[in-house]
């Protein structure tokens, strides 16, 4: 059947759209050796709508920090993690874990991409070794010009995903970009502007991984991957935003706290699912000791927090995937 030139043109347009609107990956990154990044993980998550890829960071030997918007599906059935290891394409059962419960962030929005911050427990605890390990946070406001760590297994610059874990390093930018960048959804309180345009930057299938600094030789997490522009580490003067993680340590602490006292479900053979709590409202005596959190050293430490706001334009960059499928159905639609 021959298809009219405007429907083309409408695929066309749809599919551009689909595939400049994109959650982070590492374009212009280098390969990782094995217990470089021991607290990085892989998160599959199975929901109604498809299945959908992620990373993650170790908080504790139970509990996993993400973004929400990788997991804010309906439908979700499972959530998988893959840990200790470098390489995804075959993985021994024994670097493979199951998450029983999760939660995300009470005010995230798909929209905007506020709040964007989830935290996962497992079935059974990790253990850990050179391979596998949990990081601290990071408190205090990154400054300007700082270099931090990125690594997954997302997209690279080629453009297909990579087997193999990579990691590059993103420098911080002032809050001032990302404001001109992206208008009035950017919150310097809660997230992080960082540079994002060539010729490294993060991208597809990272979002959910920490960016991360040594802090007395140990990794501390600084922030979450969560959005950006279209051409990953292709374009000139662009910015991508991360969730401040040091802006929701009681939260994380609440929330562990409140997912530790359940029970794991029901073990269903070989897909034990995973069941979404809803978060609970901060407690003013949230145990800390839930998390290690680690002062930023000064050299590397915001003076005083910036706040500055510019409207301006935005290409918010949502979850793929989710316009993937829409793009996919309107393709069947136009070819039948």
């Amino acid at each position: 059947m021959r298809i009219p030139l405007a429907f083309t043109l409408l695929l066309c347009m749809i599919i551009s759209f689909v595939c400049s609107q994109r959650s982070i990956r590492i374009a212009g990154g280098t390969p990782a050796s094995l217990g470089q990044f021991p607290y990085q993980v892989f998160v599959q998550i199975t929901a109604s709508q498809g299945v959908f890829s992620c990373g993650g960071a170790i908080i504790n030997n139970r509990h996993i920090l993400t973004a929400a918007h990788c997991v804010a599906y309906s439908g979700v059935s499972t959530i998988t993690i893959v840990s200790g290891t470098i390489g995804i394409r075959s993985v021994p059962s024994k670097k493979l874990a199951y998450v029983s419960h999760y939660t995300y962030h009470q005010s995230f929005s798909r929209q905007n991409l506020q709040n964007d911050i989830a935290i996962l427990q497992l079935y059974n605890p990790l253990t850990f070794d050179n391979t596998t390990s949990a990081l601290s946070i990071a408190t205090g406001n990154p400054a300007q010009g700082v270099k931090l760590s990125a690594s997954g297994w997302g997209f690279t610059e080629v453009g297909r995903s990579s087997s193999n874990l990579l990691f590059t390093e993103i420098t911080v930018a002032d809050n001032k970009n990302c404001a001109q960048q992206f208008g009035a959804i950017y919150n310097p309180l809660t997230q992080i502007c960082m540079v994002a345009g060539a010729p490294t930057d993060t991208c597809e299938g990272d979002s959910g991984g920490s960016i991360s600094v040594k802090v007395d030789g140990e990794w501390c997490s600084v922030g979450i991957v969560s959005y950006g522009p279209s051409d990953c580490g292709k374009g000139d003067d662009e910015f991508a935003v991360y969730t401040k993680v040091s802006a929701f340590v009681p939260w994380i602490n609440t929330q562990i706290s409140n997912l530790s006292g359940l029970r794991n479900p029901t073990s269903l053979g070989n897909n034990p699912p995973a069941v979404l709590v809803n978060a609970v409202t901060t407690s003013s005596n949230s145990d800390t000791s839930q998390i290690e959190t680690k002062p930023l050293p000064e050299s590397q430490r915001e003076a005083a927090s910036g706040s500055d706001t510019v409207s301006g334009s935005s290409l918010l960059k949502r979850d793929w995937s989710t316009l993937g499928w829409i793009s996919l159905v309107l393709l069947s639609v136009l070819v039948l």
